[in-house]
C-alpha cells in the first residue's frame, strides 16, 4: 500500500506558505464547503491538481512520476 502525503507534498512545492486545508483551499480558490470525509477528499483532489500546476512549472519531471517521492 502507498501512502501519498498531501501535507509534506504542499510543504515541499510552497515552502514556507501555510498549508492547513483551509490555507490551501482559499489559496486554490476552492469553494468545496464542509468538513466531512467527502468534501475533505474532493478538496484534496482539487489541490493535489493546483500543486501538480505549480510544480510543473518549476521543475520539467512529471509530478505524478514523482508524487510519491514528495511525500516521502
Amino acid at each position: 500500500l502507498q501512502v501519498i502525503d498531501s501535507l509534506k507534498i504542499a510543504k515541499k512545492i510552497l515552502h514556507e506558505e501555510k498549508v492547513s486545508l483551509s490555507s490551501l483551499k482559499q489559496k486554490f480558490n476552492i469553494s468545496i464547503k464542509g468538513h466531512r470525509a467527502k468534501e475533505d477528499v474532493l478538496s484534496l483532489y482539487h489541490i493535489l491538481k493546483e500543486l501538480s500546476r505549480l510544480y510543473q512549472s518549476e521543475d520539467t519531471k512529471s509530478f505524478l512520476s514523482s508524487i510519491v517521492e514528495l511525500s516521502k
